[in-house]
């Protein structure tokens, strides 16, 4: 009869264990990442001894072969590893930044995963001196499009960009406290650095926010500061190697000061319509909305079909203001 009752109570108490095991499991930390791709214990031994310049140049090697091989997920976590290994390497620590803010976010299937990578990425660069140049770089060429050639306002490369954008401004506010628009964070990312080619990104980051701040607004907080920076890179390019950079420098700062002052500017270019857009649409000015739509007519009709379309029921709207409603203009929900 005791025996009975013992493994009656053996029984039970097995039973008790088996939820209280999972649990447990549950709550365990997870496994190192340095153990899911293979370094196992080498990590606790090996890279305090004689042998971590080895095992460190055999890590690198083995982020070359799993990115030629396309094996992201565990580039991914090999990186990490990397990094914790490189506390007080700031050149190290911006390279693999780079690599997955600009890399890995190129290379992933998915949106989501894309900006998860390119997060990871931004914070290892900002928490560097030197990589916050690199993520001002990435804010102003990865953040959807490339704004150095052309930052459309429509099409499926808008629609993807406001994704991301949506990312970067809380990322944003998370890091500095407030959500800031996607050319106004990249100026709080640069603050304090003054190297020349930092004055240059600022420059370029200026005319952006002054661009996209005509369109929304119908007036630019930041033009004069866009300017003044613009001629300055024009100066300071002014003996640079590369023929006709000084001038397109000066070119820009012209076309912004006229937008600035009233004045219908000479150049002819994408943004120069984007911001007269805005001006003729916040105005009710149809000239303005007229320039928009004779520019983009001039540059590619059928490729700016859609901000073609959008100006025309600005024009429609401001000619005939109780015909028609108010039309949307691309950054009315601030992306």
């Amino acid at each position: 009869m005791r025996r009975a009752i013992v493994l009656v109570v053996l029984v039970l108490l097995l039973a008790l264990a088996h939820p209280v095991e999972s649990m447990l499991r549950a709550d365990a930390p997870p496994v190192p990442a340095s153990q899911r791709i293979g370094a196992g214990r080498l990590l606790g031994s090996v890279l305090t001894g004689p042998f971590r310049p080895l095992l460190l140049t055999y890590l690198w090697i083995r982020s070359d072969i799993l990115y030629g091989e396309g094996r992201y997920d565990e580039l991914h976590q090999l990186v990490r590893v990397i990094v914790s290994l490189y506390p007080n390497n700031e050149r190290a620590r911006e390279f693999l930044g780079w690599l997955l803010a600009f890399n890995l976010k190129s290379e992933a299937p998915t949106e989501a995963l894309g900006w998860k990578w390119a997060e990871e990425g931004l914070n290892i660069l900002v928490d560097t001196d030197a990589g916050r140049s690199t993520a001002a770089d990435w804010i102003r060429k990865q953040c959807g499009q490339n704004s150095v050639w052309e930052q459309r306002y429509a099409g499926p490369e808008w629609n993807r960009e406001k994704v991301w954008r949506a990312g970067l401004r809380a990322w944003g506010a998370r890091r500095y406290g407030a959500e800031l628009s996607r050319f106004a964070l990249g100026l709080r990312v640069l603050e304090g650095r003054e190297w020349f080619r930092d004055r240059l990104r600022r420059a370029e980051l200026l005319e952006s926010l002054a661009i996209e701040e005509f369109l929304r607004e119908g007036r630019a907080a930041h033009a004069a500061d866009a300017v003044a920076a613009l001629k300055n890179a024009g100066l300071e390019t002014s003996d640079y190697p590369e023929p006709g950079l000084s001038e397109h420098f000066y070119a820009r700062a012209r076309t912004l000061d006229a937008l600035h002052s009233g004045r219908l500017p000479r150049r002819v270019d994408y943004a120069t319509a984007v911001a007269l857009w805005g001006i003729g649409a916040h105005a009710g000015d149809a000239e303005r909305l007229d320039a928009a739509r004779t520019i983009l007519r001039g540059l590619d009709a059928d490729r700016y079909a859609e901000e073609l379309a959008g100006v025309e029921r600005w024009i429609a709207h401001v000619r005939d203001p109780d015909a028609t409603p108010r039309p949307s203009l691309p950054l009315d929900d601030r992306p």
